[in-house]
Order: C-alpha cells, then sequence, then structure tokens
C-alpha cells in the first residue's frame, strides 16, 4: 500500500490468500478409540471462536451445510462422529456419545490446537441437531 492510500476492506466472498479457509482432519482419543473428526477452518488470522457441531443419531443427516455456513461467519466447526457410527471403531452407545463429545471438547481446548486452527479455544460453543441436541446440554 502507498502512503496516503487507504486499506479497502474485504469484499464478501473474496478470497483471504494469507489465511485462507481450510479443512484439517484429525482422530479424537476418547477412551481408548479414535474418532474420525475434521475442522472447518475459517478464513483470516482469527483468533476465531469455535463451534463444536453435534450430530444427530446416526443416520444420513451430518448437518454439514450448516458447519460451512458458520464457516464463512468467521467461526472454525469441529465435527466427528461418535464411537460406532460413520467409521468410528467401538459401540455406540448413548454413554460414550456423552464421553466422545467430553472427549472433542478437550481436544479443541488443548493449547496446541489454537495455533494449528487459529482459534480462541476461550470461545468454544456447543451446537447439536436432535440428539446431538442432548449432547451439548
Amino acid at each position: 500500500m502507498l502512503y496516503g492510500q487507504q486499506a479497502r476492506a474485504p469484499q464478501p466472498g473474496a478470497i483471504e490468500r494469507t489465511n485462507p479457509a481450510s479443512l484439517e482432519t484429525f482422530q479424537i482419543p476418547s477412551n481408548g478409540a479414535l474418532l474420525n473428526a475434521f475442522v472447518y477452518v475459517a478464513s483470516g488470522a482469527g483468533p476465531h471462536p469455535a463451534v463444536v457441531l453435534l450430530h444427530g443419531f446416526p443416520g444420513n443427516e451430518r448437518n454439514l451445510d450448516l458447519a460451512q455456513d458458520m464457516r464463512r461467519a468467521g467461526w472454525d466447526v469441529l465435527y466427528f462422529d461418535y464411537r460406532g457410527s460413520w467409521g468410528s471403531p467401538g459401540d455406540f452407545s448413548f454413554s460414550h456419545a456423552i464421553e466422545d463429545t467430553a472427549a472433542a471438547i478437550a481436544f479443541l481446548r488443548e493449547p496446541s490446537m489454537a495455533g494449528r486452527l487459529r482459534l480462541d479455544s476461550s470461545r468454544v460453543v456447543l451446537l447439536g441437531h436432535s440428539m446431538g441436541g442432548f449432547m451439548a446440554v
């Protein structure tokens, strides 16, 4: 930028070149199992608030359209599969899903995640659909 020029505000839909939106994949340890997980990382330097997106009873709906919208709004979004659902090993049960939710939150709050995901680990919210709503409570 030249002296005297004003910085331009980012345009909606503009591509962030320095810190673009991305996808990070993980396996989250939970009581001896490794849960399949990923984070939609928002564009920009951050730190970004984060959402743990909790899906409903294993079936067809994962609510990933909502995850994309939240990322576009500047939030990092952690999605994971409970034990015994959608390829995560172990036995599915409500009690395991509660433990898995706690493990996912702890994983997201690990200090190493703040830098890697450009997130603010003090601003984490839970959002769930159907059974995921129960897990959030």
